[in-house]
């Protein structure tokens, strides 16, 4: 007898264990499900946010070829103030009008 309540003594203790390791299991389970969770969201957040900088840079670039010709239009235009100040601006539309009439009647 002694031996049989021994065997369920062992038996009690050894279900008890498996029991309390399969709580822990289950508990660890959800907090590795909450974990992806977690990281499904960061994964589309920062997709999102790649997404924006890209939208972000192309239109950085398109703002900079506006600035480049900006820039561009405004060193023409002080160059031209600057001749009007040394009376060229004449001898300048002269030369631009006879470029122009030659490109159109000699490189057709």
């Amino acid at each position: 007898i002694w031996a049989v309540l021994a065997k369920i003594k062992e038996r009690d203790t050894r279900n008890e264990a498996l029991e309390n390791e399969n709580r822990w299991l289950r508990k660890e389970m959800e907090e590795l499900r909450e974990r992806v969770a977690v990281l499904e969201k960061q994964k589309d957040d920062n997709e999102h946010v790649e997404a924006q900088t890209n939208d972000n840079t192309m239109a950085l670039v398109d703002v900079d070829v506006e600035l480049a010709d900006m820039r561009e239009d405004i060193r023409e235009l002080k160059a031209k103030a600057d001749s009007v100040e040394r009376g060229e601006l004449v001898e300048m539309v002269k030369h631009d009008v006879l470029d122009y009439m030659r490109v159109r009647l000699f490189d057709d």
